[in-house]
């Protein structure tokens, strides 16, 4: 089971972004490929929140589109003001 942490949790990872989505059809987004290296206890994570999407929304995403809402989510749940700063 994924642990829910101080970003929300799993359910933070999917909710609707602010970007859309490219509609079908539309000009490619240009995108830098990397590598990255993962713990298995990692991928073993990815391939759970591939199997909750499919669950939820009926379609399932890549790891790739897994890693970018990951990393979005965490910079807007790091960007926020703090609640205890002052």
């Amino acid at each position: 089971m994924v642990k829910r942490n101080a970003l929300g949790g799993v359910d933070g990872l999917f909710r609707p972004s602010a970007a859309p989505i490219a509609a079908v059809g539309a000009d490619p987004v240009e995108r830098v490929r990397t590598s990255v290296y993962l713990d298995p206890e990692d991928v073993l994570l990815l391939d759970e929140l591939q199997s909750i999407e499919f669950r939820r929304e009926r379609r399932r995403p890549d790891r790739s589109d897994l890693i970018r809402r990951a990393i979005r989510f965490y910079h807007a749940e790091r960007s926020r003001p703090s609640a205890t700063s002052g």
